[in-house]
């Protein structure tokens, strides 16, 4: 992670659902924010069935938050978007949005200056 003096958030999406997606938006909303080395989410990146990705991003500042947006489609006409946050006072959080038929398990980031939370997305039977 290249975020030292900084804060940051990483977040690792784990794909167990049925279709295939793609990035189609990735922005960091908060100047000063840059996505860490190997960490950063590309329009036009896939995620397999099956597969996982890591997306970091990070802060110069630990007064500062550090926050990105990532939005997929899926190949069967599934949407996801996602926020994730570490707050400049410590607080970590995870906001999802999805397609009906998708669901999703979030194990939640531990606070403090650099955080890492899990979300596993699922189709729903």
């Amino acid at each position: 992670m290249s975020a030292e003096g900084g804060r940051s958030i990483e977040l690792q999406v784990v794909n167990k659902a049925s279709e295939e997606f793609v990035i189609f938006s990735a922005m960091l909303p908060e100047s000063g924010c840059q996505w860490i080395d190997g960490e950063q989410a590309k329009v036009g990146m896939t995620l397999k069935p099956g597969g996982s990705t890591t997306w970091g991003v990070a802060s110069p500042s630990t007064s500062a938050t550090a926050i990105a947006e990532v939005r997929l489609k899926g190949d069967k006409g599934s949407s996801i978007g996602f926020e994730f946050k570490n707050l400049y006072n410590d607080l970590s959080l995870v906001e999802v949005e999805l397609s009906p038929k998708i669901n999703y398990d979030i194990q939640p980031a531990a606070t403090g200056l650099q955080t890492t939370c899990k979300v596993i997305i699922t189709s729903l039977a």
